[in-house]
């Protein structure tokens, strides 16, 4: 699902339901009597991602909204960047102290180690064939190969020393 980052979408979940920035939970606010959900009930479903969605109804059309972005969006007043980061990994937990607007490079290198790689560090991995560390870099679509190296650490500044070179261009 893309993000669905139109203002108007977050203004009306914002009266449909009410966030507990302590649970993180949503719940949904005073309804009409044809609604099914009751005031006060938990809203939202799990998809098989793992991320909370909540959907809102207009007219024939049904939007679905990620909460972990909603919850920014109510927390900051401003709309989500491109990615919202789950601070503890838990993609169900919405408390906004677990949750970080970060960019995609950032959040796709957080915590990668526990993931099951075979590096703590961003653009390392081990290479079985060669009994070495390999480092690359992800660049407009692209896999860089930036060399094979004895040591992780060395094969992390090279990443790092790449990292630097785009920065700056």
């Amino acid at each position: 699902m893309k993000h669905n980052n139109r203002l108007w979408v977050y203004e009306l979940a914002d009266a449909k339901f009410e966030y507990c920035f302590l649970s993180g939970k949503f719940r949904y606010r005073a309804c009409s009597l044809n609604q099914k959900h009751r005031w006060g009930t938990i809203a939202g479903s799990v998809k098989s991602c793992g991320y909370r969605q909540l959907r809102v109804k207009i007219g024939n059309e049904t939007i679905k909204i990620y909460e972990h972005r909603l919850a920014v969006y109510l927390n900051t007043g401003k709309m989500p960047s491109d990615v919202v980061h789950h601070i503890d990994g838990n993609r169900s937990n919405n408390r906004i102290i677990n949750l970080q607007a970060c960019s995609k490079r950032y959040n796709s290198s957080v915590d990668q180690w526990k993931l099951g790689k075979t590096s703590k560090y961003t653009g390392v991995y081990w290479n079985k064939a060669s009994s070495k560390w390999k480092a690359s870099i992800k660049l407009n679509g692209k896999q860089i190969h930036l060399g094979m190296f004895k040591s992780e650490k060395k094969a992390a500044a090279a990443y790092q020393k790449a990292l630097q070179g785009l920065e700056v261009n």
